[in-house]
C-alpha cells in the first residue's frame, strides 16, 4: 500500500465514522462533539495504519510517519471547518462561525487532535511491530515441529 492509498482509505474511514458518529449524536441528543469527533479520529488513525502495516509487512519510516501525519492532520482540520460550516444560517452567520473557528477552535484542533493522531500512529506501529513478530512463531505448521 502506498502513502497516496493510505491517506485515500483514512479521508474516507475517517468521513464515514464522522458521519455516523454525529448521527448518532442527534440520536442521543448529546451537544459534545469534541468526544465523538476525537474517538471517530483515533479509530479511523489506528484503522488505516495497521491496514498499513499488515499489507506492507512493515511499520512507518521517520519520514513516511511525518507525511502521514501531516496528512491526517490537514484532512482533520478541513473537514472540521466543513462542520463549522455546515449548519444552515445567513452568510454572516457563517462568516461568524469560521471566524470563530479560525481564532479558538483551529489552534485547539491542530494542537489536540495532532497530538491524538500522532500517538495513535506511533501505537499502531508498536503493535503491528509486536504482532508481526509474533506471527511467525504462531504459524508453525504441525509438520515443521520436533516431536
Amino acid at each position: 500500500m502506498t502513502i497516496r492509498a493510505l491517506i485515500l482509505r483514512f479521508t474516507v474511514a475517517y468521513l464515514l465514522s464522522l458521519i455516523f458518529a454525529f448521527l448518532l449524536v442527534v440520536y442521543f441528543r448529546n451537544s459534545s462533539t469534541l468526544t465523538v469527533t476525537t474517538a471517530a479520529l483515533a479509530a479511523s488513525t489506528f484503522y488505516v495504519c495497521q491496514a498499513f502495516c499488515r499489507k506492507n509487512g512493515r511499520v512507518f519510516s521517520r519520514r513516511e510517519m511525518l507525511q502521514v501525519w501531516a496528512a491526517f492532520l490537514a484532512i482533520d482540520i478541513v473537514l472540521q471547518g466543513v462542520g463549522v460550516l455546515s449548519f444552515v444560517g445567513t452568510a454572516q452567520e457563517n462568516i461568524a462561525r469560521l471566524q470563530q473557528f479560525v481564532a479558538g477552535e483551529f489552534v485547539f484542533i491542530a494542537l489536540f487532535q495532532g497530538a491524538c493522531i500522532l500517538l495513535f500512529i506511533f501505537l499502531a506501529g508498536k503493535v503491528a511491530s509486536k504482532k508481526m513478530l509474533a506471527a511467525p512463531v504462531g504459524s508453525v505448521s504441525e509438520k515443521d515441529q520436533k516431536p
